[in-house]
């Protein structure tokens, strides 16, 4: 079913306002600080879902590009619901609620940067081949602006003292409450454009702009009411059109038709998750039962994988 031009432009601000938000609960100090242990857990927890996924798709037809693209969709962990296993639990603050929310912080970067080299050799509507001059280029791009954007971050937080002695004053001429978050979304909105201007999607600019910005500068009581206000507007408004976009775009027919497909997916995406993050645990050092239990945590999935899912579809893949 095709969209109009106006639902597909609320998707997009949807989007865009999810991104925002799932970056406004991270902290990149974390993932500078995070350990070995992490990292390994991670990467493992990333690749091997990937691959097997890739190489299942590659085996019922689909092509290169497209398969790469169901494996990325299968690697992602979402943060959120290994979060609130761990709250309920009581562990958040353990040694392996830490390990396991700084593995799923690397674990949904790695997913947008692989998106943005996927995005930028699937130009043809994903029925190429990947080719290595792409990639170079692809992988160029992604290394100035995540540089760019860990630069920033740094400076921002060597100079916060400074700036907030600056922007105090500037908030209090404006004479609103609604300073802070309009400078927050234009802030957010130039990082996005400038990820859009040299080639890599908007979401990731979104996403990256949230990671960033420094709750010193504005105060952590502008911050708390900017977060509400998002979270509000992202979650009583954009969230349910977008998962109402996709309940249009979804034709449960090419499901059925897909039904083996559907099924060896499903499968791979449990099974290498779980013990890619027991693996990964194990090699590091955890014992047999909290390995176990890393990889149970690391196969939680959430609103990540329907948002670059979504892209996918858009782009034709």
């Amino acid at each position: 079913m095709l969209l109009s031009t106006d639902l597909h432009v609320l998707s997009n601000l949807a989007v865009f306002f999810l991104m925002f938000l799932a970056g406004l609960e991270m902290d990149p100090r974390e993932i500078r600080r995070s350990g070995r242990s992490a990292i390994v857990i991670s990467m493992i927890a990333f690749f091997i879902p990937l691959l097997s996924g890739t190489c299942a798709s590659l085996l019922f037809g689909l092509t290169t590009v497209q398969s790469l693209f169901m494996g990325l969709l299968l690697s992602i962990t979402a943060i959120p619901v290994s979060a609130m296993v761990l709250m309920q639990f009581g562990v958040l603050n353990s040694r392996l609620g830490n390990t396991v929310i700084t593995a799923a912080v690397v674990n949904d970067i790695m997913p947008l940067i692989v998106l943005s080299i996927i995005l930028q050799v699937a130009a043809d509507g994903g029925r190429g081949q990947v080719r290595l001059g792409d990639l170079m280029v692809s992988a160029v791009n992604i290394a100035v602006f995540l540089g760019g954007i860990f630069l920033f971050d740094i400076l921002l937080r060597k100079t916060a003292g400074w700036l907030r002695t600056k922007v105090k004053p500037f908030f209090k001429k404006l004479q609103t409450k609604e300073a802070a978050f309009g400078v927050l979304l234009i802030t957010a909105i130039a990082i996005s454009l400038i990820a859009e201007d040299i080639g890599l999607h908007f979401i990731i600019g979104a996403f990256f702009s949230g990671l960033v910005i420094y709750k010193g500068i504005i105060g952590r009581q502008n911050f708390n009411k900017v977060y509400g206000t998002i979270s509000a507007i992202t979650f009583g408004f954009f969230a349910p059109i977008f998962f109402a976009v996709i309940g249009i775009e979804f034709n449960i027919q090419l499901l059925l038709n897909a039904i083996p497909l559907f099924l060896v997916l499903l499968g791979v995406a449990i099974v290498t998750k779980i013990a890619a993050g027991y693996i990964g645990a194990k090699i590091v050092g955890f014992s047999r039962e909290v390995s176990l239990a890393i990889g149970f945590l690391m196969n939680g999935r959430g609103m990540v994988e329907l948002v670059i899912a979504s892209i996918g579809f858009s782009a034709g893949l």
